[in-house]
């Protein structure tokens, strides 16, 4: 399943990855660079739509999740 890490405020795609573990690992690795607040305008979402996007500290906590998982 392809998804998309896209930055709200400008409606910029971050990135495209083969997989949600992937993009996650971005997130995680942003998270260690800047702080967990450098993420909040960003989204992770299906390319396909068949699920609604997870935004902001709900990403964070994701990542941060699976990482812990």
């Amino acid at each position: 399943m392809e998804v998309e890490l896209i930055d709200l405020e400008s409606a910029n795609v971050i990135a495209s990855f083969d997989n949600e573990a992937q993009a996650l690992a971005l997130v995680r690795e942003a998270i260690a660079r800047h702080g967990e607040p450098y993420v909040y305008t960003w989204a992770l979402g299906r390319i396909d739509r068949s699920m609604p996007p997870v935004k902001g500290a709900a990403l964070a906590a994701l990542a941060k999740n699976t990482a812990a998982a």
